[in-house]
């Protein structure tokens, strides 16, 4: 009798371990079919142009208009720009992202190939994100200038790489530019920096103040570095900073790309829509594009900004960023499109 209970219970303990290593093996294998959020790259890709698209997760509907558009022609220039959609892989309170949107990221990636997601917190926390991309990307290429891009933004991107090369390389910061007393600072919705300009930073790291905002964070980081050196502002009036999708530009104008470098404020529908009129006037106009010069109109000086002159979600105190704070959890900022899905 005993020998018989003395076989049952190894049969039995036999059955568990097959259970115990059937399912730790499945799990590892569901695991590996998923590649890790956070990878490192030894070997840099030297570029012309590094392009990052910040995007929020649910987003898919901008990232398709984007793909459907101005994405195919930063594709067309593949040896010279990369251009990468950013998502954050921590929540608004700073944990990790669930296994099922790990998931659809990581199957929308294998589809499409162009999405990173970074160790940066969702919501109100642009300027960190804004920072944990520059070590992205500064780990992975040698660039000639950077771009932070929002995904409400329509970008001429021919355009663009046909001026870069008229850019000299020098400390340089570009975009729509806010001119007010003591708040002097370009829009982070579309953001370019030379290369020498993000070396500086870069040499700063350890030492920057992150703010809630990525432009007001940039803002102050500019006002430490012309302390040492002279920086370059180009207020770009090609720049259309108020809603694209609900202005009259689709129905009026007939050359896009040549009145305008990015349109902020367009939307899904309305991203495809502009790409089809920059298509045909591209085939009909043979006129190149002109290259302005590199100005700043503004009046007020670009070596103080005062953040205590903002107000309500605007105002913020600056913190260290390799310290990781985090200042809201507040819904998502979806700008200006109506009726968006803000779901997280």
């Amino acid at each position: 009798m005993f020998g018989r209970k003395k076989i049952f219970f190894l049969l039995l303990l036999a059955s568990c371990l097959v259970i115990t290593f059937t399912y730790v093996l499945l799990s590892y294998t569901s695991e590996k079919q998923y590649k890790p959020l956070f990878q490192k790259i030894r070997n840099k890709s030297k570029l012309q142009l590094f392009t990052g698209i910040f995007s929020y997760i649910t987003f898919l509907d901008r990232r398709n208009g984007i793909r459907a558009s101005w994405l195919k022609d930063c594709q067309t220039y593949s040896q010279i720009a990369v251009c990468k959609f950013i998502i954050d892989g921590l929540d608004m309170n700073g944990k990790s992202i669930s296994f099922e949107k790990q998931r659809q990221i990581n199957e929308e990636d294998r589809h499409f190939k162009d999405i990173v997601v970074l160790e940066s917190f969702a919501g109100h926390n642009f300027a960190y994100r804004f920072y944990k991309l520059m070590e992205w990307a500064y780990d992975r290429y040698s660039f000639d200038f950077f771009i932070r891009i929002d995904d409400d933004q329509f970008l001429c991107f021919d355009r663009l790489v046909y001026e870069l090369p008229y850019r000299k390389k020098s400390p340089l910061i570009w975009g729509y530019m806010h001119c007010k007393e003591s708040r002097v600072w370009i829009d982070e919705g579309f953001m370019i920096i030379s290369r020498p300009l993000f070396d500086m930073l870069m040499n700063r790291y350890d030492t920057l103040l992150c703010h809630k905002w990525g432009d007001q964070a940039m803002a102050i980081w500019l006002v430490e570095l012309q302390k040492s050196a002279n920086i370059k502002f180009f207020g770009d009036s090609r720049i259309f900073h108020q809603v694209a999708a609900y202005s009259n530009i689709i129905k009026s104008k007939q050359d896009i790309c040549h009145d305008y470098l990015s349109l902020h404020g367009t939307y899904s529908k309305e991203m495809v829509l502009f790409y089809k009129k920059y298509e045909k006037e591209r085939n009909n106009n043979k006129q190149m594009y002109t290259i302005p010069q590199v100005t700043n109109t503004c009046r007020w000086s670009t070596k103080t900004f005062n953040t205590s002159l903002f107000h309500g979600k605007w105002f913020a105190i600056p913190k260290l960023c390799k310290n990781k704070p985090i200042w809201s959890n507040d819904n998502l900022l979806v700008g200006r499109e109506r009726n968006h899905n803000i779901t997280v």
